[in-house]
C-alpha cells in the first residue's frame, strides 16, 4: 500500500529510508499557498512520531509519501489542507493518513473540504483521520461520511480497535502512549488521537496488502474488537484501565531479589536516597519517566539482567510500576 501522511514531515534522516518515496510542503509564502517538492523536513516531531507509530502496526511493503502541512508550531490551516488533499487526489496513493483536525469556524472552507473529501472517496482512495484530542465534539475531517474518523479508547491491549460505521467517528483504537524515537534522535512517548489514528491506518494497510480485492468497511468490522458501544459511559474506558494496571502493581510477582535491583537502579538514577516503594505505581510516588528518561532507564537495566528488550514494544504502562518493569525483563 502507498500511504499519504499529511502532518509536519519526518526527520531529515528518514529522507533516505527505503519505504519513503518523496513528499513535498505546502504552507503560505507572502500570504500565497506555495507547493515544494522534496522538501518534508519535521520541525516540530509530530510526523516523525506518527511515521514510526504507522511503520510499527502497518506493512513493511507499505511506502510513504510525506505531505508537510504542519509548521513548527503544529499548526495550518484548512485553505492548506486543501490544496494538499486536491493534489493527493490525482495522485497514486491508496490511503491518506491524517493525525491531525481542523475545528476552525470557516463555513465556506469546510464545505469545500468536505466536497474534496466526498471527492477523494468516489476514487477509492481511503481517508484516515484523528479526532481531536479530549472531546467528544466532531471535528473535520474526522466526522465527514467519506472518512474513517478515530478517536481514543484506554484499553490493555495495544492494538484494539472498535468500529461502527453508524457511528459519526466511527473507529475508536488504543491511545496508549509508545515509546517512539523523536527528533535528534531524542525518545518521547507518542499518544492521544494521533496515535490511534495511526493504529487504525497501519492495521488496516497491513489487511489491505493481504486481500488483493478488500472491501474496506469488512476489514474494520473484522478487526474490531468491539462494535458497539454507548459515546457517554463506554468510551470512558480509562477508569476500568487504572484499575487493571493498578491491580497488577500491588502484589508480589518475582522473587524480592529482582525488585531490589529495579529498586537499586532506579534510584541511582533519580539520584533518590530512600527506597522506593515496590508496591505501588510510580506515578503515586511522583516519580514519571519521559521518554528519553525511560529509554536511558530501560537501557540501564538491560546490563542489570543480562537480557536484551524490544524497545519497540515499550510503552507508557511499561514502566507504570515495578511489576510492569520487571516483566519486560523476565516474563518470556
Amino acid at each position: 500500500m502507498k500511504i499519504a501522511i499529511i502532518d509536519s514531515g519526518v526527520e531529515k534522516k528518514y529522507k533516505n529510508n527505503e519505504s519513503i518515496v518523496g513528499g513535498c510542503t505546502f504552507k503560505y509564502v507572502q500570504n500565497n499557498i506555495v507547493f515544494i517538492k522534496d522538501e518534508y523536513i519535521d520541525e516540530n516531531g509530530h510526523g516523525t512520531n506518527t511515521f514510526q507509530i504507522l511503520q510499527h502496526y502497518g506493512d513493511e511493503k507499505n511506502t510513504y509519501y510525506i505531505v508537510k502541512i504542519l509548521d513548527k508550531n503544529n499548526e495550518t490551516s484548512i485553505e492548506i489542507l486543501i490544496q494538499a488533499l486536491k493534489y493527493l487526489m490525482q495522485s497514486d496513493i491508496d490511503i491518506i493518513h491524517l493525525s491531525l483536525a481542523i475545528v476552525e469556524e470557516n463555513f465556506l472552507g469546510m464545505m469545500e473540504l468536505k466536497q474534496i473529501c466526498n471527492n477523494i472517496f468516489k476514487k477509492n482512495k481511503l481517508l484516515i483521520c484523528a479526532q481531536k484530542n479530549k472531546t467528544n465534539i466532531p471535528s473535520y475531517p474526522a466526522a465527514f461520511e467519506s472518512v474513517i474518523g478515530v478517536n481514543s479508547i484506554y484499553t490493555n491491549s495495544y492494538d484494539d480497535i472498535w468500529y461502527n460505521s453508524f457511528q459519526t467517528i466511527q473507529c475508536y483504537a488504543n491511545a496508549v502512549a509508545k515509546l517512539v524515537e523523536g527528533l535528534d534522535g531524542k525518545y518521547v512517548f507518542f499518544g492521544g488521537t494521533s496515535k490511534s489514528a495511526a493504529v487504525v491506518t497501519g492495521m488496516v494497510s497491513k489487511s489491505m496488502e493481504i486481500e488483493k480485492n478488500y472491501d474496506v468497511q469488512d476489514i474494520l468490522y473484522r478487526l474490531a474488537v468491539r462494535h458497539k458501544w454507548d459515546i457517554d459511559s463506554d468510551v470512558d474506558s480509562s477508569k476500568e484501565f487504572r484499575n487493571y494496571n493498578y491491580e497488577r502493581s500491588i502484589r508480589q510477582k518475582y522473587s524480592s531479589e529482582a525488585y531490589s535491583l529495579v529498586n537499586r537502579v532506579l534510584c541511582e538514577f533519580l539520584n533518590k536516597e530512600a527506597q522506593i516503594d515496590c508496591f505501588k505505581p510510580l506515578s503515586e510516588q511522583n516519580i514519571f519517566l519521559d521518554g528519553e528518561k525511560c529509554y536511558t532507564f530501560l537501557k540501564a537495566l538491560e546490563k542489570e539482567f543480562s537480557v536484551e528488550i524490544d524497545l519497540a514494544n515499550i510503552f507508557y504502562t511499561s514502566v507504570y510500576s515495578f511489576n510492569s518493569i520487571i516483566d519486560l525483563f523476565l516474563e518470556r
